[in-house]
């Protein structure tokens, strides 16, 4: 699944016994995803339990919220430079979403969403201004990889940039924050990574979407 464009892997959980993914996708790619499903449903282990208009990222991060307490963190640090992107990237308006699910040291997709056309990029959808990419970004990557570590699911990670820094906002459960802060600040401090600070550690509420 997540090799077709724009999927993104939103959340996994056991319940009762069964393994549940929420998957979230552009309907451009409904055929490649009905077509994934079918070979999937051959093996005759799994069941479609959705398939259809999703109510959007906020509605699903204030869902899972309902079930375990999630936080947000969020971090700055200088936009990094990237030899797959060209210079002028900094330049651009857009909302990056990081698929941390299948992300390994030499690469990782990211979703960007609010971006004219892109020649750089794959494009998903020219109308919605929808591209995709792979891209080494070794901070978010030692994030991510440290989170999985200590069996701590990110539930979301998102990129804002405004032409010299760039702003992560990560969604990760409540139970699990003070070993993810403990392990940024050991990052955060380290020579490797200077200039990287924290901007907001707290608990995920309704009307934080305001300012988020």
């Amino acid at each position: 699944m997540l090799q077709i464009p724009s999927v993104i892997l939103s959340e996994n959980y056991v319940y009762k016994g069964d393994v549940y993914y929420t998957f979230r996708f552009h309907n451009s790619v409904m055929k490649q995803v009905s077509d994934t499903l079918q070979l999937l449903f051959e093996y005759g282990r799994c069941r479609l339990v959705y398939l259809g208009k999703s109510a959007g990222i906020v509605a699903l991060l204030n869902d899972a919220s309902r079930n375990v307490q999630l936080s947000v963190v969020r971090f700055k640090m200088p936009l990094p430079i990237i030899e797959s992107l060209p210079a002028d990237i900094s330049k651009l308006e857009f909302l990056a979403e990081l698929e941390t699910r299948q992300m390994k040291a030499h690469g990782a997709k990211v979703i960007l969403y609010g971006s004219t056309h892109l020649p750089w990029a794959k494009t998903v959808s020219e109308k919605d201004e929808i591209h995709e990419l792979s891209i080494n970004e070794p901070v978010t990557y030692r994030l991510t990889e440290m989170a999985y570590k200590a069996k701590l699911p990110l539930i979301g990670s998102f990129g804002t940039g405004d032409g010299e820094t760039i702003e992560i906002t990560l969604f990760l459960p409540a139970y699990g924050l003070d070993e993810f802060l403990a392990n940024f600040y050991k990052l955060s401090t380290s020579r490797e990574q200077p200039k990287i600070y924290l901007t907001t550690s707290a608990p995920l509420t309704p009307d934080m979407w305001e300012w988020i």
